[in-house]
């Protein structure tokens, strides 16, 4: 399979029953493998980045890394509601009910205003947003727009190079 025939039978596949699932089951598998990039063999090779001690077993061109050496971590916050001023229009407001289970959104029950994002954490776009307590502890998403997340949410907005 090359990327013309792809692009070009793109429509009919996406449209295939459990389709979105397995192009990101795909995804997945030719990043962890180096394959969607060319591979640049001026970079610094995996083995001279610093270990870590752990029980699982990983491919052995992987190596473990600090979550919060990827990238700035954060757990959310909702902003007072008593004070009105924090809700109205402006901006999504999202909490665990709002990632879906494959990696999307629903539309927010709550908007806050710019004033309330002063008081929450905020997420910009391509930051990756986890909840991380209760039932859906696990849900993940990309951040697709400027948002506000409470306290059942961390995200990790990934350093740049």
């Amino acid at each position: 399979m090359n990327n013309d025939w792809f692009f070009d039978k793109f429509a009919l596949i996406a449209d295939a029953p459990g389709a979105v699932p397995k192009m990101r089951e795909l995804v997945l598998d030719l990043a962890v493998r180096g394959k969607l990039m060319p591979q640049d063999p001026n970079e610094e090779p995996v083995g001279s980045w610093e270990e870590y001690e752990s029980d699982f077993k990983i491919p052995p061109n992987w190596r473990w890394k600090q979550l919060g050496s990827l990238g700035l971590c954060r757990t959310g916050r909702t902003p007072s509601t008593g004070d009105s001023s924090n809700y109205g229009e402006g901006f999504p407001f999202i909490g665990p009910g709002q990632i879906t289970q494959n990696g999307g959104f629903t539309a927010p029950e709550k908007t806050i205003t710019l004033y309330g994002l002063d008081n929450t954490t905020e997420a910009t776009k391509s930051d990756i947003l986890m909840v991380c307590i209760g039932g859906s502890i696990g849900k993940a998403a990309i951040c697709r727009e400027r948002l506000g997340f409470n306290q059942q949410i961390n995200s990790l907005r990934l350093e740049r190079d």
